[in-house]
C-alpha cells in the first residue's frame, strides 16, 4: 500500500495518459482499494444518468438491478435525501452511520437494490468540483462484520479532492475541441492572403472591392474561427484537422 501522496501523484499522472473518463473511473476504482478496503465498487458518472456504471468484483446480477433501479427511479431513491444532505457536508459518509436499521431494510434502495447483492456497509462518495457533481462512488463491503470505521471514511475524504479535479480536469480537456463551419470560398481567399502578411487595402486591390468590404468580411472571418486577431487566425488555420 503506497502512502496518500503517492496515491495521488499516480492519479495526475494517469489524467494526462488516459483514452476517457471510464478508463479514468475504473483506475481510480482499482487504486482506491489500496487506501479504503472493500469488496465491491460502483462509479456513477454525472449528469449523464443513466450512463453505464464503472463496476469492480460485480456479476450480471448488478447491472440487472441497476437496469431495475433505472425503470423506477423516483420510487427506489425515495427517502435519500438523508444521504445527500450528509454528502454536501464532507462529501463522504457511511450509510450505517445515517440511516437507521429500520430504514435500511425497509426504504426500497436498500431492500430492493443494496441488500439483494449482499451489501452490508457503504461509503458513499459524491465526486464534486466547483459545486458540481461528478459523479458518485459506491464502496461497498460485504459480511455482518466487515463494515466500514471512521478512519475509512476519513481516508477517502482526504483523496476526494484529488479525485474531483481528475474528473473535472479530463471533461475539460478530454474532449475533441468544436470545428468551425467550412470557409467560403470569398473567406478562403482572405484568409490566404492574411496568411501571407497582406493588408486590407492589398486584399481589396487584388479581389477588386473596397477596403471597408474587405475589413467587414475579415471581421466577420474572425467571429467565424472564433478568433481575434490575425495571428490567431493564422495559428488557427495552420492547425492540422
Amino acid at each position: 500500500m503506497g502512502t496518500r501522496a503517492e496515491w495521488v501523484s499516480e492519479l495526475v499522472e494517469m489524467t494526462g495518459t488516459v483514452r476517457g473518463e471510464p478508463e479514468l473511473s475504473c483506475w481510480i476504482l482499482e487504486r482506491l482499494a489500496d487506501q479504503v478496503p472493500f469488496d465491491s465498487a460502483i462509479f456513477l458518472p454525472l449528469p449523464h444518468r443513466p450512463a453505464p456504471p464503472i463496476a469492480l468484483h460485480r456479476d450480471k446480477k448488478y447491472m440487472q438491478l441497476y437496469a431495475h433501479l433505472l425503470r423506477d427511479y423516483a420510487r427506489i431513491t425515495e427517502g435519500q435525501q438523508k444521504g445527500q444532505l450528509a454528502a454536501a457536508v464532507t462529501g463522504v459518509y457511511r450509510d450505517t452511520e445515517v440511516f437507521s436499521a429500520t430504514e435500511r431494510r425497509e426504504l426500497p434502495l436498500f431492500a430492493e437494490i443494496i441488500r439483494p447483492q449482499g451489501i452490508t456497509s457503504q461509503l458513499v462518495a459524491h465526486v464534486k468540483f466547483r459545486g458540481e457533481r461528478c459523479g458518485i462512488m459506491y464502496l461497498s463491503r460485504h459480511g455482518r462484520t466487515r463494515r466500514f470505521s471512521a478512519a475509512h471514511e476519513q481516508a477517502l475524504a482526504h483523496l476526494m479532492p484529488a479525485i474531483a479535479l481528475s474528473q473535472a480536469t479530463l471533461r475539460a480537456y478530454g474532449k475533441k475541441p468544436e470545428q468551425p463551419a467550412p470557409l467560403t470560398p470569398r473567406e478562403k481567399q482572405i484568409a490566404f492572403y492574411i496568411e501571407r502578411g497582406f493588408r486590407n487595402h492589398d486584399i481589396a486591390a487584388i479581389l477588386g472591392t473596397s477596403a471597408r468590404t474587405v475589413r467587414n468580411q475579415v471581421s466577420r472571418l474572425f467571429e467565424k474561427v472564433n478568433v481575434t486577431n490575425r495571428a490567431e487566425l493564422v495559428a488557427r488555420l495552420s492547425r492540422p484537422t
